[in-house]
């Protein structure tokens, strides 16, 4: 059976080598982007009518919501092979989302959270099934920040970035504690120093300089995504979940992210903010101004 994948952050950076790459081993990609003209223009670069898009804002919980009920309703019959979590963002000032959350998380983090468990029903159409969550090693200073998640109070890039990469291992070993892997496994990826333009299409000021300076010396974005491709699709790492994975080898993750009591409490914390966010009246929809893209 042809493997159907579903990538983030598909148009740019990582996300875009990891379709490339799902593309060139014969899958059938299944894009997510916000932005269609740049979506439209990587399919006719590309030429391969085995990649397509479905579009929405990884920083709204309803726009997650209507993407997810999407895919069901395009792929609910067959199933995924692999769900794949690239997109990410990361910035100097604190921003909030349409929903009144902070946007590195919300996108980081809580985007994850609601589209897997969106996607799960299709996940387990076929056993052995993957989802892989980029990571970061700058989980390992990360604090979960139950008080103050969306840091109203003392906020900072580096903060952000990381309280979120902690978050996505916490929800990957958590995933691996309630999904039997033989159905659905559970990954959590560090692609290490990539030369991306993460921090640069939304940073200014010595921020943005000094990653444009630092990502000189990181390796191209085809690197870590040729792992990423294996760890979906070799039958070697079948069933192996909720393990934390750095150039296609498994390392140990930060001790914080085996706590299972902070593995409840951040699932229950993402659930309840879905569900707020899903409870409020849709407003009539004004002409939304120009943002930077999600990688």
């Amino acid at each position: 059976m042809e493997k159907r994948i579903i990538v983030t952050g598909a148009t740019d950076g990582i996300g875009l080598a990891v379709v490339k790459g799902f593309l060139k081993e014969g899958c059938r990609v299944i894009g997510i982007a916000r932005n269609p003209a740049k979506a439209e223009k990587i399919v006719a670069d590309l030429k391969n009518d085995r990649l397509s898009f479905q579009f929405g804002d990884l920083s709204s919980v309803r726009s997650v919501h209507d993407l997810g009920l999407a895919l069901n309703r395009l792929y609910g019959k067959e199933g995924i092979d692999a769900l794949v979590h690239v997109a990410g963002a990361v910035g100097t000032h604190r921003e909030t989302t349409a929903d009144d959350y902070e946007r590195t998380f919300a996108i980081n983090h809580l985007a994850v959270h609601q589209l897997t468990d969106l996607c799960l029903p299709l996940l387990k159409r076929r056993p052995g099934s993957r989802v892989l969550v980029v990571s970061s090693r700058a989980h390992k200073v990360g604090i979960v920040h139950f008080h103050d998640v969306n840091l109203k109070h003392g906020y900072w890039l580096l903060t952000a970035y990381a309280q979120s990469k902690l978050m996505n291992v916490l929800y990957v070993r958590d995933m691996a504690r309630r999904i039997d892997p033989r159905m659905v496994s559970f990954y959590a990826i560090d692609p290490g120093l990539v030369d991306t333009g993460i921090v640069t299409k939304t940073t200014p000021g010595l921020e943005r300089w000094i990653w444009s300076w630092r990502r000189k010396a990181g390796e191209p974005a085809l690197v870590p995504a040729g792992h990423m491709v294996r760890i979906a699709l070799d039958p070697v790492f079948a069933g192996v979940s909720g393990r934390y994975w750095k150039n296609g080898e498994t390392i140990h993750p930060a001790m914080l992210s085996g706590r299972v009591k902070t593995m409840n409490r951040l699932h229950a914390l993402c659930d309840d903010m879905i569900a707020k966010a899903l409870s409020r009246p849709v407003l009539p929809k004004s002409p939304d101004p120009a943002l930077p893209d999600h990688r």
